[in-house]
């Protein structure tokens, strides 16, 4: 757990709460922070940052500074000091996810196309963005409470049936929420998460792709490669080698 505060800031700033769970004071207001929150602040812009210790946050934050910065901001309807809820929080995530790839890849046209990232940002904020506590989306708070718990229990869920239990819906309505507010089934929502965490494992001295397999509940070790593949678009055994390579 962590708490950051401060009574002011050099930069702009913009921070968006992908999981997790955490609180924010904002420039005098109490929020509650949770996948799909973001937030700016900046010069004079008191805020405080907390983060649930037994639900962490990742969070994604962009700086920047300028006229420029506080022109692109209001025109969003994000001025600093503005919180929104984001409808489609995977799909902001993946926006940024691109953006920092390109940003490592240090080339002349870096600079211009995590720029150009950051601006389809700001777009995707304006379309996808309710005002904090506003109740304009029916199911929008049940969406994020089924996410929510997705996160929590993925581990242990093995049918889209298994999810819309431990959510207390029906599987047809399960889907209907993430049809409205994400661009993922249910499932593949899941699958995403064990990926990623198999990808973690991998990368563990010593680690093999059978082992991996068997600690995520894959009887089948080529169907778990399979799986893999289909989410990061090569083999385990060519991921982890790709990684020791330094690729």
């Amino acid at each position: 757990d962590y708490k950051i505060s401060r009574e002011t800031f050099p930069y702009y700033s913009i921070e968006f709460v992908a999981i997790g769970r955490g609180r924010l004071l904002l420039a005098g207001r109490e929020y509650e922070l949770t996948s799909g929150a973001l937030f700016t602040y900046g010069p004079g812009i008191k805020h405080e940052i907390i983060n649930d210790k037994y639900e962490p946050m990742t969070k994604y934050f962009v700086d920047f500074y300028g006229k420029p910065a506080v022109e692109l901001l209001e025109s969003s309807g994000l001025a600093p000091g503005t919180l929104v809820l984001t409808t489609l929080p995977n799909e902001l995530a993946s926006i940024f996810d691109f953006m920092i790839n390109e940003g490592h890849k240090n080339t002349p046209y870096s600079a211009d196309i995590t720029a150009k990232f950051l601006e389809i940002i700001l777009h995707k904020v304006k379309e996808t963005a309710i005002t904090y506590g506003m109740a304009v989306y029916p199911g929008f708070s049940t969406y994020l409470k089924c996410r929510h718990i997705i996160e929590l229990n993925w581990h242990k869920i093995t049918s889209l049936e298994q999810a819309a239990k431990l959510c207390h819906i029906n599987p047809s309505y399960l889907c209907r929420l993430f049809h409205k507010f994400d661009t993922q089934t249910p499932y593949d929502m899941i699958i995403k998460i064990r990926m990623n965490r198999a990808a973690e494992m991998l990368l563990e001295p010593g680690a093999l792709v059978k082992e991996v397999a068997d600690k995520l509940g894959y009887a089948d070790q080529f169907h778990f490669s399979r799986v893999f593949k289909k989410v990061f678009g090569i083999s385990p055994s060519e991921y982890a080698r790709r990684y020791y390579r330094g690729i």
